[in-house]
């Protein structure tokens, strides 16, 4: 069956623009992925939700608001504080959210019922807890409030909201202010306090944030979440996914919601072009892949601006040559990292990118220039119809390397790691979107994997400082490499940086052959 472009019914989509709706987008249930958000709301307390961008937390959060006034004993209600991110002066920022807050008053059926009356902006010492404490009096439920977007309001205009509810709080066992209140936003509850312990002047002065009880992580969808997602799809049109697709979107995606979106949409409405009688296939998502980040997305826009940031730069450059990361500001960058959903911790406690497409997409960002530079001439050169020379490729990078070196090394803001992603862009740049790559990135690994797999056969090559480990600890990961791209050869790029042994000296070539039979052809550059 193919659908006509033209056709204006409202078939669900998959989306990949803002908050969903369950009329028009195909969702994961709420209850599904944070079902005690609900539960905590009903007991009472105040509470942080937080997730990365374009994690679903305002579909989520909408969500959960149904879920609570389908009770008889609460009411909860969901306020976007998005307009505030224009916003930098304290009054300004107050009066607005009181606005917000008067306009779900009469964009709500059952509030406005009730007769509550708009809250002045006067009074903004005190309006936004006054306001608060004038729906929650009104009503015959229980007040529940999520606060959205909380990441958009300036850090003096936050600590005032944040005071003015805290002052509130004692009232809510009275039914005079909200029974419980919960923030949504990107930070995690540690980066909150970090930031408005700073800005507070009195440091005798309580937290805004000691009346939070718990905080939550909002995380990605689970394989079964993104089969759920998918086979929504599959039952309103009848367009089929093959397990080794599901496998795929969820390999490349690690369940991240929008490119779990991202990758269905791009397939289902631009690639097949609505033909849902096509089953859709791991190659169709590996192909998806690449026009995701070609596009340039938003999404993925805003994570290669976020690469320029110090923060980020402290953790990325280490993690790009394997080393650890030692510094006075770790824990914060760190958690700034995993806040914004760059990185996150795999099963055995690694940090790293937090998918292969945001691996991809800080490996290509970063070497954008050494592959605008390379001539066109090398291009796929190393490739025929079944094989790929990667022995040959590697010596032309010496080649490269030994001309460019000292250019790459001014380069680069990423100083650590100026080797391996020269090698890394180098790579990219020759075969563009004719093989596939899978990285290895971790801090403190002391190695950098690349494995790159053309025409179903894999090359494994790892990076290395000289002398971070022993040769004999090298092959020996090397090998185990080797096991688990399913390959009999490996490539081991060490790169030297001592000044005592000069540039030819560094260019070597050897092979060594281990004790499982594997071969090991180990380049030094």
């Amino acid at each position: 069956m193919k659908i006509n472009l033209d056709d204006t019914t409202t078939e669900k989509r998959f989306n990949i623009e803002g908050p969903c709706d369950p009329e028009r987008h195909y969702m994961v249930p709420a209850l599904e992925r944070l079902r005690i958000a609900r539960d905590i709301a009903i007991r009472g307390d105040y509470f942080l939700i937080h997730a990365p961008s374009q994690s679903g937390k305002s579909t989520f959060s909408e969500q959960i608001v149904n879920e609570i006034n389908k009770t008889n004993d609460f009411h909860a209600i969901y306020c976007s504080l998005e307009p505030l991110n224009e916003f930098s002066d304290v009054n300004d920022g107050l009066s607005i959210i009181i606005d917000i807050i008067n306009n779900e008053i009469e964009c709500s059926h059952y509030l406005s019922s009730f007769g509550i009356e708009r809250q002045k902006s006067g009074s903004l010492i005190s309006g936004i807890r006054l306001a608060l404490h004038n729906i929650a009096k009104a009503i015959d439920r229980k007040l529940i409030v999520f606060f959205d977007d909380v990441d958009c309001i300036h850090d003096e205009i936050l600590i005032t909201f944040l005071s003015q509810i805290r002052v509130g709080f004692n009232y809510r066992r009275k039914l005079m202010f909200p029974w419980s209140i919960a923030y949504i936003g990107l930070s995690s509850l540690h980066s909150y306090k970090v930031r408005l312990n700073a800005k507070c002047e009195d440091p005798e002065t309580a937290s805004p944030f000691n009346i939070i009880a718990e905080s939550f992580r909002l995380e990605s969808f689970d394989e079964r979440q993104v089969e759920l997602l998918y086979k929504q799809h599959t039952d309103a049109t009848g367009q089929k996914f093959t397990p080794d697709a599901m496998k795929c979107a969820f390999y490349w995606s690690n369940g991240q919601p929008w490119l779990v979106n991202a990758l269905a949409h791009q397939v289902v409405e631009n690639d097949l072009r609505l033909d849902y009688s096509k089953v859709i296939t791991a190659e169709h998502f590996n192909e998806a892949v690449h026009a995701i980040l070609g596009r340039n997305d938003p999404h993925i826009g805003y994570l290669f601006e976020v690469l320029e940031d110090p923060r980020v730069e402290r953790v990325v450059d280490p993690m790009l040559c394997g080393e650890n990361y030692v510094s006075d500001s770790f824990f914060d960058d760190l958690t700034y990292c995993l806040d914004i959903g760059l990185l996150s911790k795999n099963a055995s406690g690694d940090i790293c990118p937090s998918n292969p497409i945001y691996c991809e997409a800080i490996v290509w960002t970063l070497s954008f220039d050494i592959q605008a530079d390379l001539p066109e001439t090398i291009v796929y050169k190393w490739m025929d119809e079944e094989n790929f020379d990667i022995s040959s490729l590697l010596k032309e990078f010496q080649k490269f390397w030994y001309v460019h070196i000292k250019t790459c090394k001014k380069h680069y803001s990423y100083k650590q790691s100026v080797q391996q992603l020269s090698l890394l862009g180098f790579i990219q740049g020759v075969i563009i979107d004719a093989a596939e790559l899978k990285y290895e990135l971790a801090l403190g690994s002391f190695r950098v994997g690349v494995c790159v797999i053309y025409e179903g056969t894999a090359y494994p090559i790892e990076i290395r400082q000289a002398n971070t480990t022993s040769m004999p600890d090298a092959l020996e990961q090397l090998s185990r490499y080797i096991d688990r791209c399913g390959a009999y050869e490996g490539w081991l790029v060490v790169f030297d940086r001592s000044k005592s042994r000069s540039r030819d000296e560094k260019i070597t070539w050897r092979v060594e052959f281990l004790p499982n039979g594997k071969t090991v052809n180990v380049v030094g550059c």
